[in-house]
């Protein structure tokens, strides 16, 4: 093993001399991240051929999948090195899973202590199902492990109201919140932020954070839920991504679900609840509304820039046409041949109905 500067590696935190049998490790990787390393390289060198044997039992798919269920063994086994099953079941249980006095025991980081936890399952000395996620400051998804139940949304982000974005705003503190999923159950969560690698200056910070939870029933075991009550909590009612929450009435809800309207999506414009129903389907929301494009390029110049959102079933609006040059809107219709007052910008509402770079009014 031998640690190069940065120049070396411009691109990677580690690579494998396959001529001269050396691995080779970023200056940027800290004392953990070297560990974890050396100990992957190992597995794949040495359990080669017993990986290869779980891979083929488990017959995946396809190529990918193959690749992706070797690299996860591999990982499985080089946290197994760095922290042994048995010794690292009873640290958990002798300081009530303190992550840092955990990773200061085994010279591990955050975030490897987080996600060996959520692998102790084996039959005959079980640990606590944890469940493990990792996010950036954007909220996408990189990293997501389960040893017990917990919804995870397999497209999108996670739920603003959960703390583990919070988390950006106090580097390095735990934040606990306990969550109730909409199908009632409810989690003990922590989260925290950690750095995969060393940021030069000149370069902007690789800030991540990781959330880790169990069922509430089992929060009693955890030294986080010291001197919280547990039989009444408070609660903060959580969901997936915002496409598929049911809950009606989120006050940070970013879009609708995708099975019904929300009444929280609604404008605030709109006084009269009949006539709001009425308009939904033909009507998007003006106050969340903006314009695609400068008001002097007409509508035929921009429909086919946007054709691929239309396509993948995105909503695409378009400012109405000038009167005497366009058909009636569908919602003239419902205020007879003069149509509704023209005090306010009206706005097209297309999804996939678009062909040939053709306007709506123009088909």
């Amino acid at each position: 093993m031998r640690v190069v500067p940065i120049e070396v590696l411009p691109d990677s935190v580690r690579r494998y001399d396959h001529h001269r049998r050396r691995l080779l490790l970023s200056e940027l990787l800290a004392g953990p991240g070297r560990s974890f390393a050396m100990a992957y390289q190992l597995a794949l060198q040495e359990h080669e051929s017993a990986i290869a044997a779980i891979v083929g039992r488990a017959a995946p798919p396809d190529g990918p999948t193959g690749r992706l269920l070797r690299v996860s063994l591999a990982n499985y086994l080089a946290a197994a090195v760095m922290m042994p099953y048995d010794a690292f079941r009873q640290v958990c249980e002798a300081t009530g899973r303190d992550i840092e006095l955990i990773r200061t025991r085994f010279g591990a980081s955050f975030e490897q202590v987080c996600h060996r936890l959520t692998t102790l399952s084996r039959p005959t000395a079980r640990g606590v199902p944890f469940f493990m996620l990792r996010v950036d400051c954007a909220g996408n998804i990189s990293k997501r492990f389960a040893g017990g139940a917990f919804p995870f949304s397999r497209f999108g982000g996670t739920c603003p109201r959960w703390k583990i974005h919070g988390a950006f705003r106090t580097l390095g503190k735990i934040l606990t919140q306990i969550v109730e999923t909409p199908d009632g159950v409810r989690y003990f969560t922590l989260a925290r932020t950690v750095w995969r690698i060393a940021s030069p200056y000149s370069e902007e910070d690789s800030e991540l954070a990781v959330g880790l939870g169990c069922e509430l029933k089992y929060a009693g075991r955890l030294v986080y839920a010291r001197g919280l009550d547990l039989a009444d909590p408070v609660v903060t009612q959580i969901g997936p991504a915002c496409r598929i929450c049911e809950r009606p009435a989120c006050p940070q809800r970013a879009a609708e679900p995708m099975n019904r309207t929300s009444p929280s999506m609604i404008s605030p414009n709109r006084s009269h609840p009949s006539r709001s129903r009425r308009r939904e389907s033909v009507r998007p929301q003006i106050h969340r509304c903006l314009p695609l494009c400068a008001p002097s390029v007409t509508a035929r110049e921009r429909a086919p820039r946007h054709l691929p959102r239309i396509a993948a079933g995105e909503d695409v609006l378009f400012p109405a046409p000038p009167p005497g040059r366009a058909k009636r809107a569908p919602e003239d219709r419902l205020h007879g041949e003069g149509g509704p007052p023209r005090r306010r910008t009206r706005w097209w509402k297309g999804r996939g109905a678009l062909s040939q770079g053709a306007a709506p009014w123009q088909q």
